[in-house]
């Protein structure tokens, strides 16, 4: 909007933000939020902003919020580091807080399996809000040209599929992860590490 950028590879996809911006056809990833909590914790499953109520829930101060998380009964501590997801996780295993919420749930379990912190940590979907990132241009003439050819590029089939070298992305290749995230809320942890 301030034309310091010409295009962004990961810009979640809201209906505000299409009138401003083309977005490609095909979606680079698909995404779910979580809530991150320590693996003893009571809650097995979130419903509704009831089960969010009596949490202190840290979140990065400058990330996409769900709307969920945007209520004003809710009790955040706003976090703001050049490491977010790593310090989060730290100060919940060390009770600061008692969930961490995040936007992407592919960067949370990387640092997971990443610090090995799996067994000590859980994640949780929120309900119904996934993101998807794409290729997107601000609306200007020149940049609709660009979209169009990577549309016209992936109709034709001429865009291959992605080698991806983790298993993480490995299953964001597999055509069918997009349904089963859609209908279960997405492949529990041990899932995800056997994958």
């Amino acid at each position: 909007e301030e034309q310091r950028l010409d295009m962004a590879l990961f810009l979640g996809k809201t209906a505000e933000r299409e009138t401003r911006f083309i977005y490609a056809k095909t979606p680079l990833l698909v995404t779910a939020a979580v809530l991150a909590l320590p693996q003893q914790h009571a809650l097995q499953q979130i419903h509704s902003i009831e089960d969010l109520l009596p949490l202190r829930i840290g979140v990065w101060s400058r990330g996409y919020r769900s709307p969920l998380l945007r209520d004003p009964l809710l009790k955040l501590n706003e976090l703001s580091s050049h490491n977010v997801v790593e310090q989060s996780l730290r100060m919940l295993l060390a009770g600061r807080f008692d969930a961490f919420y995040f936007p992407d749930q592919l960067a949370v379990r990387y640092q997971l399996q990443r610090s090995g912190q799996e067994a000590r940590i859980r994640l949780l979907p929120l309900p119904e809000y996934y993101r998807t990132a794409m290729i997107t241009v601000p609306r200007r003439r020149d940049f609709v040209k660009l979209v169009e050819h990577v549309n016209y590029l992936n109709d034709s089939a001429l865009i291959g599929e992605v080698e991806y070298g983790s298993p993480m992305r490995a299953k964001m290749a597999d055509r069918d992860y997009l349904a089963l995230v859609t209908k279960t809320g997405g492949p529990s942890d041990a899932e995800m590490d056997a994958a």
